[in-house]
C-alpha cells in the first residue's frame, strides 16, 4: 500500500512539473500570427523578382528605345500613406531614401520600342569597398515587414498626355501654370518655367515627336526629402488637403559632360472638379514636416544648372548613370 501511495505521489509531482513548464503554445501561436508577414516588393507593390527583371530589361534596351516619352504616374493619398508609414517604420533599421526606376518587359521581337513603367524601391545606406565613384552609397532593398503592400499601384501612363492633362496634369498643358513664391524653399525645388519646359520636352503631340532614347535608368532621393513631401501630403498641414503625388518624366539639365539628362519631376496633387490637379504652392511654407534644406554630397546632378526658388515641383536627386546602385 505504501508503495502504491508513493508511486501515485511521484506521478502527481511529475504531472505538475510538466504542466508548469509546458510552453504556452496558444499564446505563442497568437503572437506569431499577429506579426505582419515579410514581403519582397517595391514600394508600389511589384514583387521583387519581377521588379529586378524589369529594371534589368530596361537597362539592356533603353539606349535604343524609340517609343514616345509622355510618361507619368500618379499615387493616391492612401497609397502615399502606406509608403510613408513603411519608410517611417524602417528608418530605424537603416532606410535612407527611395530610388525611382524605369523598368519594362522585353520588347516585341525585332523591335526596340519599350513600354516603360516606373518603380519605387526603398534604399539603405551602405559602404562600398574599395570606393567606386560610379556606385551609389544607397543600396536597394525589397524586404518589408508589412501587410500594406498589396497589388501594384501607380502604373505609369505612357504617351497619353492629353488625357492625363484633362485629369489635372497641368504641366502637359499648352499654357504654363501660374507661379507663386516660396519663403523657405528646399534644395529640391525647381521653378515652374523650368519644370514646364522639361516636361514639355518629353511631351509628344502638338507638332513634337522626340523619340530619342532615355539616358537615365534611375534617380535616388534622400529620406529627409521623401518624408518631407510624403508627410505633407499625408498630414495636409495648415488647411491644405492633398489627394496624392504625380511623377512626370522630364528632359532636364545638362550634366558635367554637357549631356541633357532625363529626370523625374514630383508634384503633389489636390482633388478638384476636373480630377487630381497639380498643386503648385510651396510645401515648405505650409508643412510641419522638415525638408532637406542644405545640399549634401549625395547630390550628383549638376546643381549650378538648376534654378531653385518657387513652387511645389521637385527634382535634384542622384542619377544613374553615373551613380548607380
Amino acid at each position: 500500500m505504501k508503495k502504491s501511495l508513493l508511486l501515485i505521489s511521484l506521478l502527481l509531482i511529475a504531472t505538475s512539473l510538466v504542466v508548469a513548464f509546458k510552453p504556452k503554445t496558444k499564446n505563442a501561436h497568437l503572437t506569431v500570427l499577429s506579426r505582419p508577414p515579410i514581403v519582397y516588393k517595391t514600394l508600389n507593390g511589384i514583387d521583387s523578382a519581377s521588379a529586378v527583371q524589369m529594371i534589368a530589361t530596361f537597362a539592356r534596351y533603353y539606349e535604343k528605345d524609340i517609343s514616345d516619352k509622355s510618361i507619368s504616374t500618379w499615387y493616391s493619398k492612401d497609397q502615399i500613406r502606406d509608403i510613408y508609414k513603411i519608410l517611417n517604420d524602417e528608418e530605424s533599421k537603416g532606410a535612407d531614401g527611395i530610388r525611382i526606376y524605369f523598368g519594362c518587359d522585353p520588347p516585341s521581337p525585332g523591335s526596340t520600342e519599350l513600354k516603360t513603367s516606373i518603380l519605387l524601391v526603398s534604399t539603405k545606406g551602405r559602404t562600398i569597398s574599395p570606393p567606386d565613384e560610379t556606385k551609389s552609397d544607397h543600396g536597394d532593398y525589397y524586404a518589408h515587414e508589412t501587410s500594406a503592400l498589396g497589388r501594384p499601384t501607380g502604373d505609369a501612363i505612357d504617351n497619353d498626355a492629353d488625357n492625363v492633362y484633362n485629369q489635372g496634369a497641368l504641366l502637359y498643358g499648352s499654357v504654363m501654370p501660374g507661379q507663386d513664391t516660396c519663403e523657405e524653399p528646399s534644395k529640391h525645388y525647381i521653378n515652374i518655367p523650368l519644370a514646364y519646359n522639361w516636361v514639355q520636352q518629353r511631351r509628344e503631340g502638338n507638332g513634337k515627336n522626340d523619340k530619342s532614347p532615355l539616358n537615365t535608368k534611375s534617380e535616388w532621393f534622400p529620406m529627409c526629402f521623401i518624408k518631407g513631401i510624403l508627410g505633407t501630403i499625408v498630414n495636409g498641414n495648415n488647411g491644405s488637403v492633398f489627394s496624392g503625388l504625380r511623377i512626370y518624366l522630364g528632359k532636364g539639365f545638362k550634366d558635367e559632360k554637357n549631356k541633357i539628362r532625363d529626370v523625374f519631376v514630383l508634384v503633389p496633387t489636390t482633388s478638384t472638379s476636373i480630377g487630381d490637379a497639380d498643386f503648385y504652392r510651396c510645401l515648405e511654407d505650409i508643412s510641419k514636416t522638415p525638408f532637406c534644406s542644405v545640399p549634401q554630397e549625395f547630390y550628383h546632378s549638376n546643381s549650378k544648372n538648376m534654378l531653385y526658388a518657387m513652387l511645389a515641383v521637385y527634382d535634384n536627386g542622384e542619377l544613374c548613370p553615373t551613380h548607380c546602385p
